[in-house]
């Protein structure tokens, strides 16, 4: 009975471990590393690249003649990632051991320092590939890729500011600079709070975000034209799903694959489950998956799903196709697929949604996004023109009453007089 009862609190104990790591990760604190515990030995979970890392836990036993026995055991973790233990009479004794082999650890550590390219790799992989997409990944690594060799082969202590900001400064591409600027900035800073560098150098780029390019969106007018000269009719499916939807394009291919569960045909909603707030550090956390609710319109109800499955590159294609027909009849708008959810969200705000309620369909956190996504339609520009005539007519007509009035009152008291 004792044996099951051990391995039952050991099975117990690693659980309780499991979950430990994955909510100081989704938290940020210790590099997902709890006091105590490798990295490396919990299955899916990194090895941490803070150096130093150790605890202190006080340990007690009693004799057999009834007096109590109290020592300190110190752990703690090279730059290796190995364990080493030693105990000590007093709790002084145990911080000087752990202070003593942690500025040891670290300056190992910067004496076997790596490469910057080898560290930028360590930590992108370490704490940002699980938590980006594919596409994201790819990208960031082309971003890395490109970063000139005499750069990437220096060790991380030696590579200066001017040297990342020249390289930074040669690139033409905005959103490219941005996001390699980015990557190093965030790469110095974690290297500075691990102690392997004195200075972050990654404060002293400057950051020159792109202007972000407000979209626009597709007038009623030229909606049925728009949808028309699609020659397939399945990415005229899709362009009618994503006006009527106001959905990202990776959210309505998902709802095109789970479509038997996700629409609700007797309630009229459809489930967006999956969102892009949900990040794997949640799923790490033990969090399920939170869906959103949107309605589901006529103008979707009446496509036949299952839709055929395509390509998120194939629809921007074909959307370039649709433009270049418009151009040449003489209608010049730039659109995109990610234009859809735009004019659904400005519909909505037409028609005067309560602007909660779009926040929580479309999944929209702060007002300062919902109004970034919010234009002003011709026919809501229209609306209020009118309002305002009407209000003013109104006021007219008063004010001519008045005046209508009064100058009756002065003829009829010249006639008395």
């Amino acid at each position: 009975m004792s044996r099951q009862l051990a391995e039952q609190m050991a099975e117990l104990q690693k659980q309780m471990a499991i979950l430990t790591v994955a909510n100081m990760t989704n938290l940020g604190l210790n590099n997902g590393t709890p006091t105590g515990l490798k990295g490396g030995d919990v299955e899916g979970m990194p090895r941490p690249l803070k150096y130093g890392q150790g605890s202190i836990k006080e340990r007690t036993r009693k004799n057999k003649n009834g007096s109590i026995y109290k020592w300190y055991q110190v752990r703690w973790y090279d730059e290796f990632g190995k364990q080493h233990m030693k105990t000590c009479a007093t709790k002084e004794d145990a911080r000087s051991v752990l202070s003593k082999f942690n500025k040891r650890s670290l300056k190992k550590a910067r004496k076997h320092l790596k490469t910057f390219g080898e560290y930028m790799r360590e930590w992108y992989d370490t704490f940002r590939r699980a938590d980006c997409g594919k596409e994201r990944n790819q990208l960031n690594d082309n971003h890395m890729g490109r970063i000139p060799k005499e750069i990437l082969d220096k060790p991380l202590g030696h590579v200066s500011a001017n040297e990342l900001q020249g390289y930074i400064n040669s690139i033409d591409k905005p959103n490219t600079r941005a996001n390699t600027q980015q990557l190093i900035t965030a790469t110095m800073k974690h290297a500075f709070n691990s102690g392997l560098i004195k200075a972050n150098i990654g404060m002293l780029l400057k950051i020159e975000l792109p202007e972000s390019k407000r979209k626009e969106i597709l007038p009623r007018e030229l909606e049925d034209k728009f949808l028309s000269l699609f020659t397939m009719g399945m990415y005229r499916d899709y362009a009618t799903g994503l006006i009527y939807t106001g959905t990202r394009i990776s959210e309505f291919m998902r709802i095109n694959e789970n479509w038997e569960t996700d629409i609700d045909y007797e309630r009229k909603v459809i489930k967006i489950r999956e969102t892009k707030s949900l990040r794997q550090s949640d799923l790490r956390a033990g969090r399920t998956f939170v869906y959103r609710e949107i309605p589901l319109l006529p103008q979707v109800e009446a496509l036949k799903f299952p839709l055929p499955t395509i390509h998120k590159q194939s629809i921007n294609k074909h959307f370039n196709r649709v433009l270049k027909k418009l151009a040449t009849e003489g209608i010049d708008i730039k659109i995109t697929p990610h234009s859809m959810r735009h004019t659904f969200i400005s519909r909505c705000n037409e028609m005067g949604m309560n602007k909660s309620v779009i926040k929580s369909m479309v999944g929209h956190k702060t007002d300062k996004m919902m109004n970034h996504y919010t234009h002003n339609t011709t026919e809501l520009i229209d609306k209020e023109f009118g309002r305002l005539r009407e209000v003013n007519s109104s006021k007219s007509t008063l004010i001519s009453t008045l005046i209508g009035s009064e100058i009756d009152v002065e003829s009829d008291e010249k006639d008395s007089k």
